[in-house]
């Protein structure tokens, strides 16, 4: 009897010793190590979904790399889901914010939260970029760049039936460019910008409650606006609407607002379909651009940090 039970004992201390091992061998990167409320020091793929966080989420230092690995984090309705760093590949659902601050985002889905994604940080510094992403059924907006947050490039995303605007950026959140993104369904206004030079190029807004494309500003530093080959179709006020206008000639550097062309609109709420920007209705004339051609298009003012 005495040498069954160690032979037994023997036979399952093996296997034991060996997920150990396992486990050690596989370094601190792997979803074992962090949970609701931790902070990411270094670049991390997650091997599980993290579900119910009370509060925050994850926390990711500036330069560090969060992969989600196809998995999930989700709230309880309050905290952020992930907080800067760069985010990519996952779903974060059911917090207030469901990344804010990031230095990029890539390949993400965020849904059922109050806002998708945030953009937040000082006013100068290297160019963000979200990218390849999906913000749908957000309470409010899709994607907000916040007030003074400048140089980011919202490219490539699906904005898709949030409660607010699609994407909105605010105040002096200068340098931005908004490529190829399509944005549908949204309640307020399909792309907002207000206050914030900015390229819009190559972007298709549907069936969104307010403008399609909205873009208002008492300009005073001649940095400008530049628009071209967007598509809008459906919404319930205007396709495009480019409010732009040099509020004080002393301080102006014209052009304010450049009209690249290609721009499109049909079937809007508002039967002038676009304003300030001539917008042919044969749709064939919005198409996409390429990133050379994006490039090529930006006022020099607005690549600068």
């Amino acid at each position: 009897m005495k040498s069954f039970s160690l032979t037994w004992l023997l036979r399952a201390a093996v296997p034991a010793a060996v997920a150990v091992f396992a486990l050690v061998g596989a370094g601190p990167s792997a979803a074992d190590t962090v949970a609701c409320g931790t902070t990411v020091t270094a670049d991390t793929t997650l091997k599980a979904d993290l579900i119910g966080c009370p509060g925050d989420g994850l926390t990711v230092e500036n330069g560090v790399t969060l992969d989600l690995n196809g998995h999930i984090i989700s709230g309880s309705g309050s905290g952020v889901g992930v907080r800067g760093g760069i985010v990519e590949n996952g779903t974060i659902r059911g917090f207030d914010i469901g990344i804010e601050g990031p230095t990029g985002v890539r390949n993400m889905t965020v849904h059922g939260n109050r806002v998708g994604i945030v953009i937040t940080r000082p006013r100068s510094g290297p160019r963000i970029r979200v990218e390849n992403s999906t913000a749908i059924r957000n309470d409010d907006a899709g994607i907000e760049i916040n007030a003074g947050t400048r140089n980011v490039d919202v490219a490539d995303n699906r904005v898709l039936f949030n409660g607010g605007d699609g994407i909105r950026a605010l105040s002096e959140a200068d340098g931005g460019t908004y490529t190829n993104n399509l944005i549908k369904g949204n309640g307020g206004d399909g792309l907002n910008i207000r206050r914030a030079f900015s390229t819009v190029v190559g972007n298709t807004a549907r069936d969104n409650g307010a403008d399609g494309i909205h873009m208002s500003d008492d300009a005073v530093s001649g940095l400008g606006y530049f628009i071209a080959s967007n598509l809008a179709v459906g919404n319930g006020g205007l396709g495009i609407w480019s409010w732009i206008f040099c509020g004080n000639p002393a301080f102006c550097i014209p052009p304010v607002m450049t009209d690249g062309g290609n721009n499109a609109a049909s079937r809007n709420g508002d039967p002038a379909q676009c304003v300030n920007v001539v917008c042919s209705p044969n749709r064939g004339l919005a198409r996409k651009s390429p990133p050379s051609e994006v490039s090529s298009l930006l006022h020099p003012s607005l690549s600068q940090p």
